[in-house]
Formats: structure tokens, sequence, C-alpha cells
């Protein structure tokens, strides 16, 4: 009878420790899954990543994942797309810092935008949160831009709408309107003459040119096309502003070229 027992009891263990097995992949899978917040779609020029808990700067590669409490920062002439876990994609600026604090239990995905600029636009509306160091917005739409620099946030509104707020008041804005925050103050409808300027870098231009880095970085004086490649190498990252004084600097020492 003994004998039984003790056979009864090594399978039930054995039982126990398969089950054990087989259910412990499927919750760290869970685990992971709710704590991913995104991965790479397009990445130009210098992107690099800064996992959670950690101190170094990785360069990022296509598909990387993001998970929450990942810092993202896009270096000069570069910009990147980022898909969201709620499929929304992001375009980020040069010069941008983000961080992932979401996904959040109500479905709300969770930007910080440090600095820099980002760009939304999505065929329907979805749920995401951005928060920024002078005022935090609930995105009820389909196009928007944020930027961020050293005294304030400014939000442009293509479609759709946003609620600000911060700790000094709340302001809604809507299609064609921007506004602007400042530390301790609440939001403010602000003018802007041409809002669409503030996203030509999200333009893509096809290559015209195929220029080595010599071309670029010539120990003779710059030429023609030296200016014209300088300017092309701009235009892959959507930089038209910065583009046109060498585009027209190259035609002024060669009109035909």
């Amino acid at each position: 009878m003994k004998a039984v027992r003790r056979c009864l009891l090594s399978v039930a263990a054995s039982f126990i420790c398969l089950v054990f097995l087989v259910f412990l992949p499927c919750r760290s899978l869970a685990e992971t899954t709710e704590l991913l917040a995104g991965y790479a779609v397009s990445l130009q020029g210098i992107v690099e990543i800064r996992r959670v808990n950690h101190a170094a700067w990785e360069p990022v590669k296509p598909n990387d994942p993001f998970m929450v409490g990942d810092a993202v920062r896009i270096g000069a002439k570069s910009r990147a797309d980022i898909a969201l876990v709620n499929e929304t994609i992001i375009r980020l600026d040069q010069n941008t810092t983000i961080i992932f604090s979401g996904p959040e239990k109500d479905g709300f995905s969770i930007l910080n935008l440090i600095k820099g600029a980002l760009y939304f636009l999505t065929n329907q509306p979805r749920t995401l949160k951005i928060a920024t160091p002078f005022v935090n917005g609930v995105i009820g739409g389909t196009e928007f831009y944020a930027m961020v620099d050293d005294v304030k946030t400014l939000f442009t509104i293509f479609k759709g709408r946003v609620a600000l707020s911060n700790d000094a008041g709340t302001l809604d804005i809507r299609e064609g309107q921007s506004a602007i925050t400042v530390a301790n103050k609440a939001p403010e409808i602000h003018i802007v003459a041409r809002p669409r300027d503030a996203v030509q870098w999200t333009l893509y231009y096809p290559p015209v040119l195929i220029c080595t880095r010599a071309e670029l970085l010539p120990a003779h004086p710059l030429d023609a096309r030296t200016f014209t490649c300088r300017a092309s190498e701009l235009l892959t990252v959507g930089r038209v502003d910065e583009a046109q004084p060498d585009l027209e600097r190259a035609l002024s020492l060669s009109p035909e070229y």
C-alpha cells in the first residue's frame, strides 16, 4: 500500500512539474507582450536606444522592439518611423528624444516627448497621450504635430482635436488650431501662418545623386556638385529649408549644372 502511495505521489509531482513547464513560457510571453511599446519601422541616419535600466545608448536596427521605459533619440540629419502597439505610426524629427511610458490599462499609449518633434498621421482615431515638460495632451484625432524646445511646447492640429492640460489650466484645440505652453502657464492659442511648413521634414524626396563621402566633405574648394550632393543628402531626410541655400549656391557657381 505504501509503495502504491509513493507511486501516486511521484506521478502527481511529475504532472505538476509538467504543467509548470508548459505554462511558464506562456505566462512569460504574456508579461513580455504587456511591456511591448512598439517597434522600429523606418530609420534614416543616427537612431539610438537606451534600454530601461541601462545607461548606454545603442544603435537601433529595423524591426527592433521598444519596451516600456526605453528611451529613443534621433541624431542630427536623421529621422525615424515607429509603430506603436495600438497600430499608430509616428514620425520623429532630428534631435528628438522620447521615452515610452505606455500602454495603460485603459488602452492609451503614452509617449514622453522630452525634446524635439513628432508627427502623427493615421486613418483612424487612436488612443494616445503625449507628455511633455510643459503640458500633456490627450489625442482625439488623426493628424497632429508636437514640438518641444527648452522653453515651450507647441501643438498643431491638422485633423481631429487635442485636450491639453497642466497644473495651470486646460485647453482644447481642434483642426487648424495651434497652442503654445510655457513653464508655469496654462496652454494658449497660438496663430501659425503656415502650419504645414513645420512638417516638411516628414516628406520623402527620392535621391537624385549618388555621392561619395569625399564629395560631401572635399578637401578642395567647394564646387557645384559638392553643394548639390549636400542638398541631396539633406532632402533624403526632408530638410528642405536647409537644402535650399546649397541648391542656390550650386546654381550661382554653375547656372547650367
